[in-house]
Parts: structure tokens; C-alpha cells; sequence
């Protein structure tokens, strides 16, 4: 005796929605255009410890954060990147945060002015 069982895995009604977002966005300065903004460029390469806990501000964090996190300069870069729907890999969000940090704040900086959202 042959019986044949059909399983049916999708549910009447029911709609699978992804929650991944589409990146279609790319940063509007460059990772080496760091003198496109003259103030912010000597901002942080003068008071560079100034200059990150403002970019904190600025992106929505505290302004401590890098004093009492240091490690969380990649995490920053990654929020802001997912926030205005930009490009990007975490891994390279790493990298630029742990090789070129000056270069990779001051694009974060520009980022969130060129978005409208600095104070």
C-alpha cells in the first residue's frame, strides 16, 4: 500500500518579509579626502580626541563613548554607514577605523554634514 504525504510549509495568510535593507548609497567624500572640509581637517588633526567625541555626538551617541569604548570607532562607522543606506562591508568598516582613523572620522564627519545632521 502506497501512501503519499504533501507537506505544506507556507501558511495561508502569511507573508515572509525580508528585513535586510537595500545599500544603494556610497559616502559622499572619499576615505583620503581628508582636506575637502579645511575646519574639520584641523579639528582632527589638532584635538583628535576632541574631534571623535564630537563625531559621536553628532551621530546620535555619547559624547564619552570613545573615552570609555575605545574599541567602538568600527561600530560607529558601521552605524552610520547602515543610517544613511550607504555601501559597505563591516570588515572594511574595521579596517578603515583601525588603519586610517584619522581619515576614516573625518569622513564620518563629513558624512553626517553633507546628510544635514551635525550640530
Amino acid at each position: 500500500m502506497n501512501t503519499n504525504i504533501t507537506i505544506n510549509t507556507a501558511q495561508p495568510g502569511s507573508v515572509r518579509k525580508s528585513t535586510f535593507k537595500l545599500y544603494e548609497n556610497e559616502f559622499s567624500s572619499g576615505l583620503c579626502d581628508c582636506c575637502t572640509d579645511f575646519g574639520n581637517c584641523c579639528f582632527a588633526h589638532f584635538c583628535f580626541p576632541c574631534f571623535m567625541c564630537k563625531v559621536y555626538q553628532n551621530a546620535g551617541e555619547c559624547f564619552c563613548t570613545p573615552i570609555f569604548f575605545p574599541n567602538s570607532a568600527a561600530f560607529l562607522r558601521t552605524k552610520v554607514r547602515q543610517g544613511y543606506r550607504i555601501k559597505g562591508q563591516m570588515w572594511k568598516d574595521c579596517f578603515a577605523m583601525y588603519f586610517c582613523t584619522c581619515c576614516a572620522f573625518i569622513q564620518i564627519a563629513n558624512e553626517i554634514k553633507a546628510q544635514g545632521d551635525s550640530s
